[in-house]
């Protein structure tokens, strides 16, 4: 929903700009799919999905995922945080993005391992691996924002070399280790 939400906010010709470029009719016919709040969908297309929407933009993929997510993480300032008051500690936020991660998806397992002082270890394990770039790229600019917003200065996620993690359903899963700091 937030990403048809992003493209019918920033994309000329909103979905069915994007829709009328997606080559694969089963992305198109995934994409133009109506999508609910409580319902659970399949991630990997928005590996193709996210490729289509930031051609459309004149865009690299990467370069849309980090606007989006930024552009996500403000909307969600406005809305599901707003509830909140004030954010609270960096670090606070850092612990609850574990959690947060349970609500959106249903691969992997965040861990915290370490809590320091202005710094969060943490690992994701059974990443698909296809989907590491988009995921990665997404969560660190997501919170990027959302630490700013809690106080951090300079907040930053760090993102360590990923391990092997086994496969699922013939998709390669990794492991992948980081770092939240922040001044």
């Amino acid at each position: 929903m937030g990403i048809r939400l992003f493209v019918e906010n920033h994309v000329d010709g909103g979905a069915d700009a994007v829709g009328k470029a997606l080559a694969d009719p089963g992305l198109r016919e995934f994409f133009s799919q109506m999508f609910v709040a409580a319902g659970w969908y399949d991630i990997l297309p928005i590996v193709e999905i996210s490729q289509v929407i930031g051609s459309v933009m004149g865009l690299d993929r990467l370069e849309y995922v980090r606007r989006s997510a930024m552009w996500h993480a403000e909307l969600d300032m406005k809305g599901v945080y707003k509830s909140f008051g004030k954010l609270p500690s960096p670090e606070a936020v850092c612990l609850r993005f574990a959690s947060m991660h349970a609500q959106f998806y249903d691969f992997g397992k965040v861990e915290i391992l370490e809590v320091g002082k202005n710094e969060v270890k943490s690992q994701l394990s059974g990443m698909p691996g296809v989907l590491a770039p988009w995921w990665q790229t997404a969560a660190e600019w997501y919170i990027y924002v959302i630490l700013k917003a809690a106080g951090a200065k300079n907040g930053r996620l760090t993102f360590l070399p990923s391990r092997p993690g086994g496969s699922h359903a013939g998709v390669e899963l990794i492991t992948v280790p980081s770092v939240t700091l922040w001044d």
